[in-house]
């Protein structure tokens, strides 16, 4: 069978509630846990009976877009681990803020980072940023013991106060190849 004959689109009646989403339970499948777990499992079962090539779930709400990916662990249920995609795309014109403070570990970034050592990396480092009058495009060994980046610069892309964090391994990272071109867009 070739991936194209797996391609398979999934659909439900509940397209305004996240899948993948890690966050406040409001306004998505943290409000049904278990609901949640056995859908997320017979996508993994579907991926590793070799019944689909990829799992996507398309849905809305949350009043903004953004794409997430969650490796689904191991179980008896659903078998070997698996990733999950989700597009959410109620709010194709508004994106999160940083003062929103609202933390999803399962939002797609290129990379990731804590909070200077503490927790676990959901922050998304934000390139370029400017850290001692020097201009940096990835993570950075410079004054410091362990790979690190900003997650908040000012107007001038400086690094703002205490806000960065150690770097996830580049291999960690759930997204492990991104493009972003703004001079290709829809309209």
């Amino acid at each position: 069978m070739t991936d194209l004959q797996k391609l398979q689109i999934l659909t439900h009646s509940d397209s305004i509630r996240q899948h993948c989403w890690q966050g406040p339970p409001f306004e998505g499948w943290g409000e049904v846990p278990q609901e949640r777990t056995r859908l997320l499992q017979a996508a993994q079962r579907s991926l590793n009976d070799g019944a689909a090539a990829a799992v996507v779930f398309v849905s809305g709400d949350q009043h903004w877009a953004e794409l997430h990916a969650k490796r689904v662990p191991e179980s008896a249920a659903g078998g070997a681990a698996q990733v999950l995609y989700e597009v959410t795309a109620s709010g194709i014109f508004q994106n999160i803020v940083p003062d929103a403070n609202v933390t999803n570990s399962n939002r797609l970034r290129d990379r990731s980072c804590d909070d200077r050592g503490s927790g676990p990396p959901i922050r998304e480092c934000v390139f370029p940023f400017v850290y001692g009058g020097t201009t940096y495009t990835d993570c950075t060994w410079d004054d410091n013991d362990w790979e690190w980046c900003a997650w908040e610069v000012d107007s001038k892309g400086e690094l703002v106060d205490d806000n960065w964090g150690y770097c996830e391994y580049a291999s960690d990272e759930l997204a492990q190849t991104t493009f972003s071109n703004s001079t290709h867009t829809c309209g």
